[in-house]
């Protein structure tokens, strides 16, 4: 077909040529097309069969991993504050450290509630805090490198990064509410596991140094019965990060 159409067309041989040339391009281009579509396609279905089903009841159990996880974060970041603050800041951590009380965006899932105007819009209200959490606390740990920062900024930095913490701790109440219908008991249990093994002793010995009366976790999540055990649990938890860091302090 292809010698005929040049015959047709007076083409010379290398005319003739270079057709057979464009024909076979463009079977090459349609082939890989189709090969291309199918290979999309078996990716994407892979991805469907492997891909974790996420549902409310899901995204209910990771707030509540969550929230501990920005527990935890709270006293590293005040362990890690103190031990700097003494060593007057001619040390830095390992960067691994405040690594990990960043909060990995999988805790959240704001498209489970596309539906739900208000519901979305109270999740991506907790997505933006994190976000400007995780943000920094990079920040504060490019800053620890410097020799040229002023004391006071580290200071405002570490503040400022504690009280982000709180904003989001009070940012998690009103979420699970919203969009659980979580009172004070089931914002109680969501801690509860992590403090269940402070004794009455270490309550009663433990002074309180780090903490105060009116610390946001207490104040949100725990009833007057439990809050002193919070506190002691924050402050010898304090104590451990405070001790353990002292290995991985590195020298401006």
């Amino acid at each position: 077909m292809i010698k005929e159409f040049a015959e047709y067309l007076s083409l010379t041989i290398w005319d003739w040529l270079a057709v057979s040339v464009a024909f076979c391009s463009l079977f090459v281009a349609c082939l890989s097309y189709y090969i291309a579509r199918r290979t999309l396609k078996s990716q994407q279905q892979t991805e469907k069969n492997t891909m974790p089903i996420i549902n409310t009841s899901i995204q209910e159990f990771l707030l509540r991993e969550f929230i501990i996880k920005l527990f935890d974060g709270h006293i590293k970041i005040t362990a890690i504050w103190y031990l700097l603050n003494d060593k007057k800041y001619n040390n830095y951590p390992s960067e691994q450290i405040l690594d990990s009380v960043k909060i990995p965006q999988t805790y959240i899932h704001c498209e489970l509630f596309y539906n739900n105007p208000s519901f979305f819009r109270t999740i991506e209200g907790l997505e933006d805090m994190v976000n400007e959490y995780n943000c920094a606390v990079a920040t504060l740990n490019n800053h620890l490198h410097e020799n040229t920062i002023n004391n006071d900024i580290y200071y405002k930095e570490f503040k400022n990064l504690i009280h982000i913490n709180d904003r989001i701790a009070r940012t998690w109440d009103k979420t699970m509410s919203i969009l659980f219908n979580y009172g004070i008991n089931e914002k109680s249990k969501a801690i509860a596991p992590f403090i269940k093994d402070v004794s009455q002793e270490e309550i009663d010995n433990t002074e309180l140094k780090y903490y105060s009366q009116d610390e946001v976790y207490t104040t949100l999540f725990v009833s007057e019965v439990d809050k002193q055990k919070l506190l002691a649990f924050m402050q010898l938890r304090t104590v451990i990060y405070y001790n353990e860091f002292k290995e991985f302090l590195i020298d401006k």
